[in-house]
């Protein structure tokens, strides 16, 4: 290839190689020997016919969309970790989390409100509807005064992680190694007796009863004074998670890890609260709780929810609530949150999940495609497919990392797993997933691809690149130890490029084999995108994102986000192009969707979670899938 061009262009869970592309067409069946599967269901989700002419870009009602019009179909409504909640009113509801999300709750339903940072919130307090606080990483404060929310600037670039305001004129902000005060209108920078150090949370009721707890310590502010409490635990290791209650009788923190993981103030210290086996072992691993008062108090772990009315606990829920963080409540009306968007809601003797549908888990979800009107993604230990306007169905396997989902027609597909096994190539035969690698393709693999021009199958990953026609594999490509070849694409009648770490690029053009290509960069390369053989694009660490012509490159430069760290921002996926009017959209790690069209300035689509794959189902549907299996679609 001809040296590379530089040409800077302002355009206007995990890089795993399972990036996609363009989606809109299907390679025809040519033939291709495939493995016997039978072409039964097996007792899997009716996924619909395969000819439903449905829309399936259509928003499902109470569906949360962002301010650019991603919308989440997967898990149902929401999507979004949340880390604190705070409620003005029942019918005035904030709750805070990643990349800067900032939802808002108005009784009826939830929405994504205009957030002025991308850094991530922990914490949210308030006094009214028209003064509060929220906190997060990088020193990150932002204030809503009952119209929009706008940054302050308190001079620190530490990770702030909890935020409470015990009166309208106070309000105190703790982070790593700082702790803030403000009296009035000014701040300023206080000094307690154990500076915090890690993750910490505040929690106050009046501007003389305040807890601040970091690293398994607890200290009490009076008003006038700091001083330390026990927290009465096994190790010094065991650290508080999040403080509750209204009142001096009825203060409640929890200390996961513990044999007994709630502690109850006793006007000096905290203390273990006794509770029967089937209440405590709720929250051994993980645990959240609220008090609204000495004779209402819940806790919440990863086996379910516990109730005390006083007097006795009592189990009242055993299903997985695991995600729950915070929680608060405002009379009887209480809502919790969590990890990947996992809402409950109380009004009278119970919660309820709010989120309910297809569920939300902590994996990926993997890789995007489509074929013969059905939609295909994989997460750990499940397999995602969805109809044309029908919704996503999880099917169950017993597979894990499972990866670079290729469907074959609506029931079959391949796939790759990183596996050093049989399993590093998988075939789903329509009811389970079959382990298909011979001894030249048992490695870790990242990606795969089928020939539209003669249905040959290329599979890449730790060790090189490998082919599989005719029912048998064939290594075309072998790579060092630390080679790894993380992306593979290709279109009808063009060449087949293929990506890997150091800046290494491989290019097939028929009848020869792969040869290596120069681009001038030694950044790991994580995703390729062919749009014809005069039109690809290269993308990976240190914000690389190359354009090829065929004969050379330029650098499309990216735009800055998060406040300047792009070069620590790597591009996990490719979609697009610009030389159509849709343009190109360039997926980057931290949940950001960049779309570029030539001589117009970018556009950045926050999502709030961590995707990992990006791709259009159809010409004008873009898909985005990634962390907690989250699935969000754009139409265009």
């Amino acid at each position: 290839m001809a040296a590379a061009l530089t040409m800077s262009l302002w355009l206007g869970c995990h890089p795993s190689g399972n990036q996609e592309r363009d989606l809109g067409e299907d390679p025809p069946d040519l033939g291709l020997a495939m493995p016997d599967g039978g072409g039964s269901d097996g007792g899997q989700v009716d996924l619909g016919s395969a000819s439903d002419g449905g829309d399936g870009g259509t928003v499902a009602p109470g569906s949360l969309c962002t301010a650019t019009g991603f919308c989440f179909e997967h898990p149902s409504r929401f999507g979004i970790s949340l880390h604190d909640v705070w409620a003005a009113s029942p019918t005035d509801v904030w709750a805070v989390g990643e990349s800067g999300a900032l939802l808002h709750f108005d009784g009826t339903s939830w929405s994504i409100a205009k957030s002025p940072t991308r850094h991530t919130l922990y914490g949210i307090a308030g006094t009214s509807r028209s003064s509060i606080l929220a906190v997060g990483e990088a020193g990150t404060v932002i204030q809503y005064n009952g119209t929009s929310w706008t940054t302050i600037d308190l001079g620190t670039s530490a990770n702030l992680y909890d935020v409470t305001m015990p009166s309208t004129s106070e309000a105190w902000i703790a982070g790593e190694k700082v702790l803030y005060r403000r009296s009035g209108s000014m701040w300023q920078s206080m000094t307690a007796p154990y500076a915090p150090t890690t993750r910490t949370y505040l929690h106050s009721f009046d501007a003389s009863h305040l807890w601040m707890t970091h690293a398994g310590t607890m200290q009490f502010w009076n008003g006038s004074a700091w001083s330390v409490a026990d927290l009465d635990t096994s190790a010094s290791s065991h650290a508080a998670t999040g403080m509750s209650g209204k009142t001096a009788d009825a203060i409640y923190v929890c200390v996961p890890q513990e044999p007994y993981p709630l502690r109850k103030w006793n006007g000096t210290d905290f203390v273990r609260v006794m509770m029967p086996d089937a209440v405590r072992r709720l929250a051994l691993n993980q645990c959240a709780v609220e008090s609204t008062s000495a004779g209402d108090v819940w806790l919440f772990g990863d086996a379910g929810v516990g109730h005390f009315d006083g007097t006795t606990w009592t189990l009242t829920e055993s299903s997985r609530e695991r995600t729950v963080r915070s929680t608060t409540s405002i009379g009887g009306t209480g809502f919790a949150v969590g990890v990947y968007g996992r809402i409950l809601t109380r009004s009278g003797a119970g919660w309820v999940v709010q989120n309910a549908g297809p569920g939300s888990d902590y994996t990926f979800a993997g890789g995007i495609r489509a074929k013969d009107g059905v939609e295909w993604s994989v997460a750990g230990g499940f397999l995602l497919r969805k109809t044309r306007g029908g919704t996503w169905q999880k099917t169950a396997h017993d597979k894990l990392e499972v990866g670079g989902i290729l469907p074959i027609d609506a029931t079959k597909a391949w796939a790759v797993s990183t596996s050093s096994s049989a399993d590093a190539v998988l075939y789903w035969n329509g009811t389970r997933f079959e382990a298909k690698a011979s001894s030249v393709a048992s490695f870790w693999m990242n990606q795969s691809w089928q020939s539209p021009d003669t249905g040959e199958l290329i599979f890449v990953g730790k060790s090189g690149i490998v082919s599989y026609q005719g029912g048998t594999f064939s290594r075309l490509v072998t790579v060092g130890t630390f080679g790894w070849v993380q992306d593979v694409d290709g279109v009808a009648g063009s060449d087949v490029w293929a990506v890997g770490v150091g800046g290494a690029a491989w290019r097939r053009k028929l009848p020869s084999g792969f040869a290596p290509i120069t681009l001038g960069t030694t950044a790991d390369l994580a995703a390729v995108h062919v749009v014809s053989s005069s039109e690809i694009y290269i993308g990976g660490d240190q914000s690389t994102l190359l354009r090829l012509d065929g004969s050379g490159s330029r650098v499309v430069a990216l735009p800055p986000l998060r406040f300047g760290l792009r070069n620590y921002r790597i591009v996990v996926g490719i979609a697009g192009e610009l030389s159509s009017p849709r343009g190109l959209w360039v997926l980057v790690s931290g949940g950001e969707v960049i779309e570029l069209h030539e001589g117009k300035e970018p556009v950045i689509h926050s999502l709030h979670f961590e995707g990992n794959s990006i791709g259009f189902t159809t010409p004008n549907e873009l898909v985005v899938v990634g962390s907690g299996e989250c699935i969000v679609r754009k139409t265009l």
